[in-house]
């Protein structure tokens, strides 16, 4: 049985990309951010991440990997506000050691001598 332990994220997302009336729903189902089919119920969506995120962690919320896609498997993850921060859509990226961060966060490791 569900724990409804993600149910108002779930809600939020559906909210987000379903409801025209939805203040945001011009940055997400406006343009396409769709919640994946297998997790229209709750269930799927609370087991999916049970099995593939585990528990968030303080300060983490879900996180969209490739911003311009949707709430799909493989593109979900906990982040924390800094790596959310980093994955916006008016963010120029940079490639550093293989990654591709964003020019803010490469900005960031050079002041701490990290790069």
């Amino acid at each position: 049985m569900a724990t409804r332990k993600y149910y108002n994220t779930w809600l939020g997302i559906i909210a987000r990309c379903n409801d025209p009336d939805n203040k945001r729903f011009k940055d997400y189902g406006g343009r396409g951010i769709v919640l994946h089919s297998t997790f229209i119920r709750y269930s799927a969506f609370e087991k999916y991440i049970e099995d593939h995120l585990g528990d968030k962690k303080e300060g983490e919320s879900l996180d969209r990997i490739d911003v311009n896609a949707g709430y799909v498997p493989n593109n979900l993850r906990w982040a924390d506000a800094e790596v959310q921060n980093g994955n916006k859509r008016n963010n120029s990226n940079v490639r550093l050691q293989q990654e591709i961060r964003s020019r803010k966060a490469v900005m960031r490791m050079s002041r701490r001598g990290l790069s």
